[in-house]
């Protein structure tokens, strides 16, 4: 299969692959010298001459595979309807002109000149009869006139064929240009940018207050994390494949108990009191989530933005109903928030993920307190 790939991509001027060659050129001759032993030895019915003209089709459509070959097979074939005037038909002057059109496609300009003014000559001449020299000028015009334009026709599509290749390879060769010194670009500001922010936070950890040394870490934590991610990111651009860009950040947690245990614990390493209720990790590990990550990532930003810290995060699962529901309630704290932070998605696309894997997410709020439930159908991921 990579082997038909790349001669459909390098057609017209990429060569067929080496067995279709072979048995191409084959099973031509065979049908050939079939038509010869059938000619020699049998009579001249209409059995043979369809034979020999499904002969002639073949030898022109094997031209696409070999050229040459195709044009040889050809020109004996011209000279058996020469020597058999019973085969002579219509069919052999497409045939004629099949192969010529698909020679000059498929062949160098000097090869399938060369190739069509021998077609053209053993199309108008008998080596058995003797008769080396066309004896009908009118023919030979029009049939000459009729090949030089299939000839002319095929040569131009094939230079547009090898133009358009040659501007698609260039395109992708700037393409993959740009996606290196993007890569580059990423790899050597943003990683190292990153790096900067780790050895920074790392420091202040170490010679701030205990109130402050678990807010650098988790800084320093995020900027890791961030990290592999720009990681992943210049491996997938680099090797086009989709599996590589899904990190192990955005891979883990995948059940819904280690999304719940995580966020809760963030938010106490934040210095929020978490109160929780049923979380059970036989219950809510059997329910899988493909975009966990990501839609418990919007929910932390949104409490540390705008939950007050004094009161606690109420946590309640509640499984009746053939329903899990997750609670999630925070009371909000007044005035501007004081953290500014984003996940690049809303809330809105966190009920679509959240949707996408078999949940329903929605909020609630009556000015102090914000509320927000997953429910889950329970029987369907038991």
């Amino acid at each position: 299969m990579a082997t038909l790939r790349q001669w459909i991509e390098g057609f017209p001027e990429a060569p067929a692959p080496r067995r279709w060659f072979l048995a191409g050129t084959s099973i031509v001759v065979c049908a050939v010298a079939l038509v010869v032993v059938l000619l020699l030895g049998a009579g001249h019915g209409d059995g043979l001459a369809f034979a020999f003209h499904l002969v002639v089709v073949l030898g022109a459509l094997s031209a696409l595979l070999c050229p040459v070959p195709a044009a040889a097979t050809m020109g004996v074939l011209l000279q058996l309807s020469a020597t058999y005037p019973e085969l002579q038909s219509p069919i052999m002057v497409f045939g004629v002109l099949t192969t010529v059109v698909l020679v000059a496609l498929r062949s160098a300009p000097a090869v399938s000149a060369v190739c069509a003014v021998a077609l053209w000559y053993l199309a108008l001449t008998s080596v058995t009869s003797k008769d080396f020299f066309p004896d009908d000028g009118e023919t030979a015009a029009i049939l000459g006139a009729l090949l030089l334009a299939g000839w002319a026709g095929a040569l131009v599509l094939r230079e547009t064929l090898i133009k358009r290749r040659q501007e698609s390879t260039q395109f992708t060769r700037r393409l993959e240009d740009e996606r290196e010194r993007t890569v580059k670009a990423l790899h050597g500001s943003v990683a190292a940018s990153l790096t900067s922010v780790v050895l920074r936070s790392e420091s202040m950890a170490m010679k701030a207050e205990d109130s402050s040394r678990e807010e650098s870490l988790l800084i320093a934590e995020d900027a890791r994390r961030a990290m592999r991610e720009v990681r992943e990111l210049i491996h997938y651009m680099r090797t086009d494949s989709e599996s590589a860009f899904e990190s192990s950040a955005m891979r883990e947690p995948y059940t819904l108990y280690e999304n719940l245990t995580t966020i809760t614990g963030k938010l106490r390493s934040h210095g929020f009191t978490v109160v929780d209720s049923g979380v059970n990790e036989e219950t809510l590990s059997c329910i899988q989530l493909a975009h966990g990550y990501t839609v418990f990532r919007e929910l932390k930003t949104n409490i540390l933005k705008y939950a007050d810290r004094s009161k606690p995060v109420i946590v309640a699962v509640v499984n009746e109903d053939d329903t899990l529901t997750v609670a999630i309630q925070n009371t909000i704290a007044g005035g501007e928030p004081g953290v500014h932070m984003t996940t690049e998605i809303g809330l809105k696309d966190a009920a679509e993920l959240v949707e996408s894997d078999g949940g329903a997410l929605s909020f609630t709020s009556d000015g102090t307190t914000w509320r927000c439930e997953l429910a889950f159908p329970s029987r369907a991921h038991s």
